[in-house]
């Protein structure tokens, strides 16, 4: 059965929500502020970008968000690759 792209982007909002969240609104109850990510990237995932492709589009995200690279990367990378693996199964 295939899933709506509706769907798909609530997956990935809650993924970004749930694991990534590095504005910590989840200690805050705000929800649905990553959505605009997810549907990028799930528009992304649809011209077959690589893993790394996925993993730069989330570092941008943070930079975007915080204008300065991480500290450390390691959440946004398992994250991205959390998303790619999810989209590639779609």
């Amino acid at each position: 059965m295939a899933i709506s792209e509706d769907k798909l982007v609530d997956l990935v909002s809650q993924i970004l929500y749930d694991d990534w969240d590095p504005i910590g609104l989840r200690r805050l109850g705000v929800k649905n502020q990553y959505r605009r990510y997810a549907l990028e990237l799930v528009e992304r995932y649809r011209s077959n970008p690589s893993e790394p492709e996925i993993v730069e589009y989330m570092k941008g995200a943070f930079r975007r968000i915080f204008g300065r690279d991480a500290d450390d990367w390691t959440i946004t990378v398992n994250v991205a690759q959390h998303i790619f693996k999810l989209l590639s199964t779609m």
